[in-house]
């Protein structure tokens, strides 16, 4: 479960998955937060090891990352995180990254 808050409340928002340093292009997993400012989405954890993290990206694009989690480590069938982590959008908006 990965929880969001604070977002733009676009309709074409979305969250993906993706390894450390992979290009905004090479999400594993996405979802739309179909124009929620705020929620929760279930997500499995990836079948290969390494670290991930989940970014929010806005308005069906892949150009503007408006948050990113704490990497999340998978070392075999279970993910190594305490919690998944809330990300805020809001906080991030024209920031650099």
């Amino acid at each position: 479960m990965a929880y969001f808050e604070n977002g733009p409340g676009n309709s074409k928002d979305w969250i993906g998955l993706y390894r450390v340093g992979e290009a905004n292009t090479q999400f594993g997993w996405w979802q739309y937060t179909n124009g929620a400012p705020s929620g929760q989405t279930t997500l499995a954890a990836p079948a290969g090891t390494g670290t991930y993290e989940l970014r929010y990206l806005l308005n069906d694009q892949t150009t503007t990352v408006a948050a990113r989690s704490q990497p999340l480590t998978v070392a075999g069938p279970t993910v190594q995180q305490q919690d998944w982590p809330f990300f805020s959008p809001a906080a991030f908006i024209n920031r650099p990254l």
